[in-house]
């Protein structure tokens, strides 16, 4: 169950970051 925490957290964290990055690249867009 831990291993599986883990990578699951690894793999949300990993589209946080890309959904973070698609936000500023398209408010640089508007802007």
């Amino acid at each position: 169950i831990e291993e599986y925490n883990i990578g699951h957290s690894i793999i949300s964290r990993a589209v946080f970051v890309g959904l973070g990055r698609a936000v500023q690249e398209m408010k640089q867009l508007i802007s």
